[in-house]
């Protein structure tokens, strides 16, 4: 499974690609490489239907050999995987009689040896290049209970803050209010083995060394913001000198006022050999609307820094930002841009693709440089390439070196490829398009089901299954290719307000806009080049996408069938069972301009699909997670019903937000595929586990096309 290979994998064609193909998956979910080079670490994860769970692997190898080492059972259960700066010992985290705590192997005498010993969990590590001194940080457990266990073995009333308290409290034992605060401390631990602190925050997220291992960069959210669901994200960045004990400001985020944005820092990478950090300062105007810079700030005065005189650089805000600077004039970003995951090098004329990725296409991540930035592994993928690893010397090119889910290599998929056109106010948009297999008479136009992302914010990316797969084991379970494999044409666009197509791409005037005409548009303009058929559309959708989504069938009115997982189309719903903070921070900006519902409630009505549901004539399926929203999406069957349209609702045991149990993701999937078949292709499939499924199915389809409506829907025309 784990073999040397060429640049690009030869593709064999086989048999199309079916769900339980997505099984077969092989995820690289950690990436590291030795200072030196000479061995790499990686962890697979793949959706295992033999163990019904997600199921993880560690390897090492040596990649300049292409030889890899069995599976070693000491580390298979580490994570945060590492390599100690000036050995070959891998390091790690692992959960083991206890807190998370912080181990070492050693290759050359096969040893392991535990390097803390927190009484709380050990969440992230960090050694100084010379390997003598490391920093880690652990957060307090807390011991109260959560509101679903109190609710369910209390003994008296509970009193309830409805800032902090949502609808997952009710539904789901592990759901802890937002306002639960666990407090996290950074510790030092020099060449006396004793820990020290050196800051407690409400959270670090991520702290580095200097090359000399005399400072430390720390990014962190400062305890003092009450209101915690949107400073989650707003981060500082001080500077810890060693030798002093010292702690000092680099860039304080603060907060909106009636003249200013909130802004808030990312970055703190240091310059190999110099006291120097590469800094992202963010002004956010409204949730999701920002702007970026970057810089780097010179720390040898050793003192406060007065950030505002800096020589910021304008950087278009992305996607999860990862500053790689291999030196001050050679400072790389990996960085998504138009859905995109790449490595692109920053100057002050902006930014461009670096030169190792010269003959690679498709998405490249999880960058790793040696210590003189002259090898790197990464990842690629692309729609029709499942991930594999890479190997880069600046001396002999790239090369990759796994072949990872070979089974899939063999499958037939269907060509993805970038389309474009112009949105009602004339905007260039953007979106994927996945081309059916050929399959002899099922020639264009095609049947054509529309995916609408959630975030909004978040892309869709070009990634091998990204919908089914991506996101750390899948989003929800909707097998585009396979759609697309049996005869169906797949639209994703990246409608306005997604991010990494630009400032201005990223805000919309209003969700229920901009949004909306684009992905309009975009069927148009499928239906106009005689791609998709006009008479054979579907939608589906997941998170924001039920919401979005669901309002582009009610309002458009041409889809004979949908399907929308974990989203709420009732803003009425949506107001009443999130946080009171979430409304006030999130969903009042978002969807009421600065206002509240309670203000404008006709704007609610509106905004709500459901409420447009009457005359409808398309079939839906809604899907939710039984400790998420399946609570929230309760009224949505309801009000199809009333409407007259075919619908089922479906709820997952176990499931929360994404499904993350694989014979579930099988369920789902084949239901969605089954659905979009029966309503778009008039097809059943003949296997008898499925006889009762069809019989609901068809006598749905003949109730709606018994009922006294003047216009029929097409799938009453059909032939069965």
């Amino acid at each position: 499974m784990i073999l040397a290979g060429v640049l690009i994998s030869a593709w064999s064609y086989g048999e199309p690609i079916a769900v339980d193909d997505y099984f077969e998956l092989d995820r690289v979910t950690e990436l590291a490489i030795s200072a030196d080079g000479e061995h790499i670490v990686f962890a697979l994860e793949s959706s295992s239907l033999r163990e019904d769970a997600m199921v993880k692997r560690v390897f090492i190898g040596r990649p300049r050999t292409k030889a890899y080492l069995p599976p070693i059972d000491e580390i298979q259960d580490g994570y945060s995987l590492g390599w100690m700066p000036g050995s070959q010992d891998l390091v790690f985290l692992a959960k083991r009689e206890g807190a998370a705590q912080l181990f070492s192997y050693s290759i050359a005498s096969k040893s392991l040896k535990q390097l803390t010993d927190s009484p709380s969990s050990v969440l992230q590590y960090q050694f100084a290049a010379s390997g003598e001194s490391f920093a880690f940080v652990t957060e307090e457990s807390s011991d109260s209970p959560s509101l679903f266990e109190q609710l369910y073995t209390g003994d008296q009333g509970i009193l309830i803050d409805p800032d902090f308290t949502s609808v997952y409290n009710f539904v789901s034992p592990i759901a802890q209010t937002n306002n639960v605060e666990k407090e996290q401390t950074l510790w030092l631990v020099g060449v006396d083995g004793q820990p020290a602190p050196v800051i407690v925050a409400e959270r670090i997220h991520d702290f580095f060394w200097s090359s000399n291992g005399q400072k430390l960069s720390v990014i962190y959210v400062a305890n003092a913001d009450a209101e915690r669901v949107s400073a989650a994200g707003h981060t500082s960045i001080s500077v810890y000198e060693v030798s002093q004990g010292r702690l000092y400001d680099v860039g304080l985020a603060s907060t909106a006022s009636a003249t200013s944005n909130t802004e808030y820092y990312s970055g703190g990478q240091w310059i190999p050999g110099e006291d120097m950090i590469a800094v992202q300062r963010i002004s956010e105007e409204r949730v999701w609307w920002r702007r970026a810079e970057w810089t780097l700030i010179d720390l040898s005065e050793n003192s406060a820094i007065d950030v505002d005189s800096q020589e910021w650089r304008s950087i278009d805000f992305g996607y999860f930002d990862e500053f790689i600077p291999a030196r001050s004039s050679n400072v790389y970003i990996e960085k998504t841009v138009k859905a995109v995951r790449d490595l692109y090098l920053l100057s002050s004329k902006g930014i461009e693709r670096a030169g190792l990725l010269e003959y690679l296409s498709g998405s490249n991540s999880l960058f790793r440089f040696t210590e003189d930035f002259d090898t790197a592994v990464f990842v690629n993928q692309d729609f029709q390439r499942p991930p594999q690893i890479y190997y880069w010397e600046q001396s002999t090119g790239t090369v990759q070196i796994t072949e990872l889910s070979d089974a899939l290599i063999e499958r037939d998929l269907p060509e993805v490829r970038e389309i474009t056109w112009k949105g009602a106010d004339g905007k260039d948009c953007y979106g994927w398009f996945f081309e059916p297999i050929s399959k002899g008479d099922n020639n264009k136009p095609w049947p054509l089901v529309t995916f609408v992302h959630g975030g909004p914010g978040s892309p869709f990316l070009q990634e091998f299954a990204f919908q089914f797969a991506g996101f750390g084991g899948g989003i929800w379970p909707h097998p585009l290719e396979v759609y697309a494999a049996q005869g169906m044409a797949v639209f994703v666009p990246n409608y306005r307000g997604s991010r990494t197509f630009g400032y201005d791409f990223g805000k919309p005037t209003r969700q229920d806009g901009e949004p909306v005409d684009d992905v309009v548009t975009g069927i148009e303009h499928l239906v106009e080049h005689g791609i998709a058929d006009p008479d054979r559309l579907g939608i589906a959708g997941h998170s924001h996408g039920v919401w979005l989504g669901s309002l582009i069938m009610a309002r458009s009115r041409n889809f004979l069938a949908g399907s929308f997982a974990e989203g709420v189309a009732n803003k009425f719903v949506n107001y009443a069972m999130m946080p009171d903070t979430l409304n006030r921070q999130v969903h009042d900006d978002i969807f009421f301009q600065g206002n509240s519902l309670y203000d404008e409630p006709a704007r609610g009505i509106e905004s709500s699909a459901l409420f447009a549901f009457p005359g409808l004539e398309t079939a839906v399926l809604f899907e939710a997670g039984a400790t998420s929203l399946a609570l929230a999406m309760l009224d949505h069957q309801k009000a199809a019903r009333y409407a007259g349209m075919p619908t089922e609702f479906v709820v997952y045991p176990k499931v929360g937000h994404n499904v993350r149990v694989p014979s579930l993701q099988r369920e789902s999937a084949i239901r969605n595929l089954d659905w979009f078949r029966f309503w778009l292709q008039d097809y059943e499939d003949p296997d008898p586990g499925k006889v009762a499924q069809y019989e609901r199915w068809r006598k749905m389809r003949a109730d709606r096309c018994a009922s006294d409506e003047v216009r029929k829907p097409q799938y009453c025309e059909a032939s069965h």
